[in-house]
């Protein structure tokens, strides 16, 4: 039976933009789970980077959404194109032992749909650790 989980992903320029906004909802919501778009969590989290943010967070974790980003800029770019460290994203979830959804997100690049799904897969398999 499929097991039916809320999740919240912080997102920058909304009323929780960032982990330390989810967190504190938790606490009214123990049963909150969080997404977590990397290039979220380079782009408003003070310190730490996406791997880190995985790792602290792997037991509430139930979707992650991946692609690349310029530091600085709320941009998702294909891998490779910008400054996310891929290889330390997938490691963190590999040693966190998550089993949720891992999706490449690149919503303004349909233009580019029939030739992204290949690029993105074989960028994850070359960083896979």
């Amino acid at each position: 039976m499929y097991k039916r989980q809320v999740s919240l992903e912080p997102e920058p320029g909304h009323g929780i933009d960032a982990l330390s906004g989810w967190r504190a909802l938790k606490e009214d919501v123990p049963e909150l789970h969080l997404t977590i778009d990397v290039s979220h969590v380079s782009l408003v989290e003070p310190e730490g980077t996406p791997a880190e943010a995985i790792a602290a967070h792997a037991s509430d974790l139930v979707v992650v959404h991946l692609e690349d980003a310029p530091r600085g800029r709320h941009e998702h770019v294909p891998f490779g194109e910008g400054d996310i460290d891929l290889p330390a994203v997938l490691r963190a979830l590999t040693h966190s032992g998550f089993g949720g959804l891992c999706a490449v997100e690149l919503s303004r690049h349909s233009h580019r749909g029939n030739e992204l799904p290949a690029i993105s897969l074989a960028a994850l398999k070359a960083a896979l650790p």
